[in-house]
């Protein structure tokens, strides 16, 4: 048991009262002090109340040990290393007594135990729980606690029921011990027995809260919300479970909801969830449910409980009441104009910042299409990836290419990078500098698919928002790149998923800036059928074969919204033709939530730009007539940000001519007819088809290691898994030549090679439009990055954004940064430059950008244009 765990609540905020009242009673002096806090209290009620907390060990007048260190908040010194794993509790080979109370702050970690231990052994060893109207200390008489008085029946003789426990384990003559669960049910006063707790006959009961007040079984036809006004000189009083609350009830600072009476008895059993959707104009808020039951005598009793720091201006909190404190927790993310059949979550990552020197993206968004589960996942697994690639280490290794091998140390020689032109980086204002053998940067240790060997790779190429504290001063070679980060339940998974990202980034942007059509795919409506969508006779979708060069699986989906005048686009990579349908769709509508708040001046997109929560340059004014188009340069250099494609393509204008390739004639390809990867091993296959055409794929281990063993743990509802989190590179030879030369030749054939649509003429030159996916990110296991639910604070957002001067249009609209995967012919590579001397002085770049915040708000414009 960590002291994070007694401290602190799952989501963070201080349990002050335990706390400051344990420590008054046992660490003031040489010896505990029973007694002295009710004596306290008898004389002054309102002890607790006092500000600043800071001065309360004064108001008290005991010495509380480490409380500054606490009040700062969790860090690594309340965590604990020795504590026992749950891999380890359920492969315990022992009988195991649980014993506590309903009114005990550990609670859940009993209840977790008892479901926990020896649950992975094929015989599970006898297991008892007992779980009574007590406190932490077990107190059995009186039989009242607070304002509950629970009856005789709540008294039990635990010593003489451990000894008999003990006995029926060590002595074979005594009997058998038996596995039950013995719980008293308060408000009936007696007790229950079984095998099984929560008892096998519980169902779900789902209340959702209106506009006045009411808690009620239908789900509401109108959204609607309530405002109060909280002051943190009066903050809203806690107390605990068992006391009455009624006089609170008429504060403003808090919205209640109310069932009607229960028309029979109701036993309330497991953890009740509260998902709320909320808004605060405070930088941080603390928002806390509580689950009441309201007496006959008009009592109002605590239940449960459960909080959620909420970080910016806005933010959704959703969180389990009572339950463990895990890293991760998720939310279903409604829209009212979406189909039923598309599931879609948020999840939400603790603050780092905290308890560490680093700040991390703490927002994953994931979606699906008929799978809440792998809607979930997905949002879970996207929540990983952005906080573990966020988290750079300290002890990289640094030097130049040059220096690294000469000791003996193999490494990716930076000519077999696909970053930038020669022209690029000779135009004035251009943020990044070149890679070369000698330029001395941070590089990780990654692993050769092909070959296993060992083999370092530039960290800034591995790692998000790389250029920031210590590494400012490295030059910036390099945007921002999200494509190719992946987690998964193993190492093959991450990886697998990982490259199928960057398999369809390349596809995507080749297909797209070469202006050639694609095939129109036909599935009989099967996939839109699972939407369940009762708008889609105004909603017209289109699934779309996109060319690879390398055969897999890439999958298009457009989606046409007449009644709103919205259109939408998604794409996936996935190894059947199937789930790569379903995934674009997911996609799809992923953006179209988005859209469609974009329309509406008082969606909660529109309220997030209002209150500060969305920079500036993130959105254009709102326009009703979304004459969006003439607000940008005629080759779109001003268009810095991803959600700005989204509002660009609300414009009428944007919505012909530059769409027309995406509406194909009839009738299409059959789905079931397009390329599918047959190998049961995706990842395998993948690696054939990269070392065919001369390409090599390394993998870099992001997992965070202070989660343990290397292992970043989440909890599903069977048993814990682990999450490993993997970033895939595919360095491929630079070129010199611009795209109107030796590259733009790769974007006319590769789109022919599969009978696809011919190419444009030459003379159409490269697409200028930006593709409509304004998504950050395209998961490999099935997440995405939505603009619509990301409300991380301005400190982490400032280092995805781009500055407003005008730019360069990079020569690429193919490559981009590095981590994309691109084929290349023998004509268009350029040749490894000679071999220089270690002692070879520095070429300067480390010196001509000086300020590197502009490369770091630079680095979405060049993701964008590419």
């Amino acid at each position: 048991m960590s002291l994070r765990q007694v401290k602190f609540d799952p989501s963070g905020v201080l349990r002050l009262a335990e706390h400051v009242l344990w420590w008054a009673e046992h660490a003031d002096g040489r010896t505990s002090r029973p007694g002295l806090v009710p004596a306290l209290f008898a004389a002054d009620p309102t002890l607790l109340y006092h500000l600043p907390v800071a001065d309360i060990a004064n108001r008290l007048g005991a010495r509380l040990p480490g409380l500054m260190d606490v009040l700062r908040g969790p860090n690594e010194a309340h965590g604990c290393p020795e504590a026992i794993t749950d891999d380890e509790l359920a492969a315990l080979p022992v009988p195991a007594l649980h014993v506590g109370g309903w009114y005990d702050l550990l609670l859940p970690e009993t209840l977790h135990h008892w479901s926990t231990v020896g649950s992975t052994l094929g015989e599970r060893p006898p297991r008892r729980l007992v779980l009574g109207p007590w406190t932490h200390d077990l107190t059995a008489t009186p039989p009242t606690v607070g304002a509950r008085s629970h009856g005789p029946s709540s008294r039990v003789a635990l010593g003489r029921l451990q000894v008999n426990w003990l006995r029926s384990v060590l002595d074979p003559g005594f009997g058998q011990p038996s596995s039950q669960a013995s719980v008293f049910l308060v408000g009936s006063d007696g007790w229950w027995n079984g095998q099984t707790w929560p008892p096998d006959a519980t169902r779900e009961l789902t209340l959702f809260a209106d506009r006045h007040g009411d808690l009620i079984t239908a789900a509401p036809t109108a959204i609607g919300e309530n405002e109060f006004r909280c002051d943190p000189l009066d903050p809203f009083p806690s107390r605990e479970l068992a006391t009455d609350r009624v006089d609170l009830a008429s504060r403003a600072d808090a919205a209640r909801y109310t069932t009607a009476p229960l028309a029979s008895s109701t036993t309330l059993a497991g953890t009740p969830t509260a998902r709320l959707r909320v808004a605060g104009s405070a930088p941080c808020t603390d928002w806390v449910a509580r689950l009441l039951e309201l007496t006959a005598s008009g009592q109002h009793i605590s239940v449960a409980h459960g909080s959620f720091v909420a970080h910016g201006n806005t933010s959704p909190a959703c969180h389990d009441l009572n339950a463990r404190p895990y890293l991760i927790m998720t939310l279903p993310f409604e829209n009212p104009d979406m189909p039923p059949g598309w599931v879609s979550y948020g999840a939400h990552v603790a603050p780092t910042e905290v308890y560490a020197p680093w700040q991390v993206d703490r927002y994953g968004f994931g979606a699906a299409i008929g799978d809440p589960g792998r809607a979930r996942r997905a949002a879970v697994g996207e929540a990983v990836e952005r906080y573990c690639g966020n988290i750079v280490p300290t002890d990289l290794p640094f030097g130049s290419y040059y220096s690294l091998t000469s000791a003996g140390r193999e490494a990716i020689d930076p000519h077999s990078l696909a970053l930038y032109s020669d022209q690029q980086y000779a135009t004035p204002g251009f943020p990044f500098s070149p890679l070369t053998p000698d330029t001395s940067i941070g590089w990780v240790t990654g692993c050769d698919l092909h070959t296993g060997r060992t083999v370092l790779a530039p960290a800034s190429l591995a790692y998000l928002n790389y250029y920031r504290g210590a590494r400012v001063g490295e030059p910036p070679t390099n945007a921002l790149c999200y494509a190719g980060i992946a987690a998964g339940e193993n190492i093959e998974h991450a990886e697998g998923s990982a490259l199928a990202e960057l398999f369809e980034r390349d596809a995507l942007a080749l297909w797209w800036a070469s202006g050639a059509p694609a095939n129109l795919v036909s599935d009989g409506g099967g996939i839109a059928d699972l939407l369940a969508d009762p708008r889609s006779d105004s909603r017209r979708i289109r699934l779309l074969d996109i060319p690879s060069p390398f055969g897999v699986p890439v999958v298009g989906a457009f989606i046409e919204d007449h009644k709103h005048a919205v259109i939408a686009f998604g794409g996936a990579c996935r190894s059947t033709p199937v789930e790569a349908a379903k995934k674009a769709l997911a996609e799809a509508f992923g953006l179209l939530s988005l859209t469609l708040q974009l329309t509406d001046p008082y969606s909660e997109v529109w309220r997030a730009v209002k209150s500060g929560t969305f920079g500036p340059r993130v959105f254009r004014p709102f326009r009703a007539d979304r004459a969006y188009r003439r607000q940008f340069r005629s080759d779109f250099r001003d268009l810095t940000d991803l959600p700005l494609i989204a509002q660009l393509y609300l414009d009428p204008l944007m919505q012909g001519a530059p769409l027309d390739r995406l509406r194909p004639p009839a009738p299409g390809t059959p789905l079931a007819a397009l390329p599918a990867i047959v190998d049961p091993d995706p990842r395998a296959d993948y690696l054939r088809r990269l070392q065919k055409s001369g390409l090599r794929a390394v993998s870099i281990d992001l997992t965070n290691p202070r989660r343990g063993s290397g292992r970043f743990a989440r909890r599903s509802r069977d048993r814990p898994q682990a999450l490993r989190e993997r970033r895939a590179s595919v360095p491929v030879p630079r070129r010199s030549a611009s795209l109107r030369g030796p590259r733009r030749a790769r974007l006319g054939p590769r789109p022919c090679e599969r009978d696809h649509p011919g190419p444009p003429s030459p003379a159409a030159g490269v697409v200028v439009w930006p593709r409509p996916t304004p998504s950050s990110s395209t998961r490999g296991q099935g997440s995405s990055a939505d603009w619509s639910d990301r409300r991380s604070p301005a400190t982490s957002r400032r280092h995805s954004r781009s500055s407003a001067a005008s730019c360069p249009t990079p020569s690429s609209s193919v490559l981009g940064p590095a981590m994309r995967l691109v084929r290349v012919t023998p004509s268009t590579m350029k040749p490894p430059q000679p071999r220089q001397p270690l002692e070879r002085p520095s070429n300067g770049t480390a010196e001509t950008w000086s300020r590197p915040g502009c490369a770091r708000r630079a680095m979405t414009r060049w993701q964008q244009t590419a």
